[in-house]
């Protein structure tokens, strides 16, 4: 079982994102994972944004349950994969657990790791907090982009 977890700021949008919408994928691909998500700057029990909640309904994921956690040294420990939404919570999380360096990517450096078919100029999932719902929706779709790439290596890591 391969345990992914995703980190964002508050963990209220993008994080809770790729959470969800990497669960529904790894459930309709049959992969033997786990996925979680935490904020590197957020407190415990926040809801997630209205706008996430939307753009994952259309989606069919229901994600109304859902609430905010901080990253603890307990998340880090359990996941064998962290994957930021930018370089910044990448530098962030690399700074206060040292021991991640070798489990921590962005999700587009690890959706590109192996292979090249894609390339990114940048490597940062866009923040939609505070904006309008059109811009959760791109920012849900460059995380499906990013999540697309990681499934066949996800099942090769899996079986």
């Amino acid at each position: 079982m391969k345990r992914l977890l995703f980190i964002c700021t508050g963990n209220t949008c993008r994080s809770p994102l790729a959470e969800a919408i990497s669960r529904k994928l790894i459930n309709q691909y049959g992969i033997d994972a786990e996925v979680k998500s935490a904020g590197v700057a957020t407190s415990n029990g926040q809801p997630m944004s209205d706008y996430a909640q939307s753009v994952l309904t259309s989606r069919g994921i229901a994600a109304d349950s859902f609430r905010s956690s901080r990253l603890t040294a307990a998340e880090v420990e359990w996941a064998d994969v962290i994957l930021t939404m930018t370089k910044d919570h990448k530098r962030h999380v690399m700074e206060r657990f040292p021991q991640t360096i070798e489990k921590i990517y962005s999700l587009k450096e690890w959706a590109n790791y192996e292979n090249n078919m894609q390339s990114w100029m940048d490597t940062d999932i866009a923040d939609p907090y505070g904006q309008a719902l059109t811009k959760y929706e791109l920012t849900a779709q460059e995380i499906e982009q990013a999540l697309f790439s990681i499934l066949p290596r996800l099942q090769q890591e899996t079986q």
